[in-house]
């Protein structure tokens, strides 16, 4: 752009210059907006997203002891806002999972990689889903409601016979009244942590 300026300024009569760049530079900012108006819908969701993880995020600062480990699928905003170790389920930003673990085929882009033995060994006191901090139910008390295309990560940990032995099931509810969904770790010191508890067999 600034090229193609350069040169209608230096080559065109000054008559003709203003206008040309002016109408240049208008056409280049509707093309802009253009491209905005069309990926505005993915914008809009994934700040709205961010903003509902972010309330997780500050729940988990003010309700949990600062050597809290926390596994999530939805690791951003979480794991900024709650300044606790956050185990990237997917392996976006864990390089453990990232470089070595499994594949679903089947998987979003972004969402494939799981490695549902590394995070047992890392023992993580909550499990926190990617529905929390956005809806007023649980969406996912029913475990096989876990989207594979989109969540395999999270739906082999709590398919797999550790989780219902090691975990339970709990909500919490935000004070907005949205609800956070989780495995809580049984063995963990997080028992105040749920208002509502379901045992991850039922």
């Amino acid at each position: 752009m600034v090229a193609s300026i350069f040169v209608i300024q230096h080559h065109a009569t000054r008559w003709v210059a203003g206008p040309v760049v002016a109408l240049t530079v208008f056409l280049i900012l509707i093309a802009h907006i253009e491209t905005f108006d069309r990926f505005a819908p993915g914008f809009h969701r994934s700040m709205t997203l961010a903003q509902a993880w972010a309330k997780v995020g500050r729940w988990i600062a003010q309700t949990t002891p600062p050597d809290t480990v926390v596994a999530t699928p939805a690791p951003g905003a979480i794991a900024y806002y709650s300044h606790r170790v956050t185990i990237d389920m997917y392996g976006s930003t864990d390089a453990q999972i990232g470089r070595y673990g499994k594949i679903y085929a089947k998987g979003a882009h972004a969402h494939t990689k799981y490695d549902s033995d590394y995070v047992f060994k890392r023992h993580p006191d909550l499990v926190v889903y990617h529905s929390s901090g956005r809806f007023k139910d649980p969406v996912y008390r029913d475990a096989e409601k876990i989207h594979r295309w989109t969540g395999f990560a999270l739906y082999d940990f709590v398919h797999d016979p550790r989780c219902r032995r090691d975990y339970q099931y709990s909500t919490a509810t935000l004070p907005d009244g949205t609800v956070v969904e989780m495995q809580r770790r049984l063995s963990g010191r997080l028992g105040s942590l749920a208002d509502q508890s379901v045992s991850a067999a039922e």
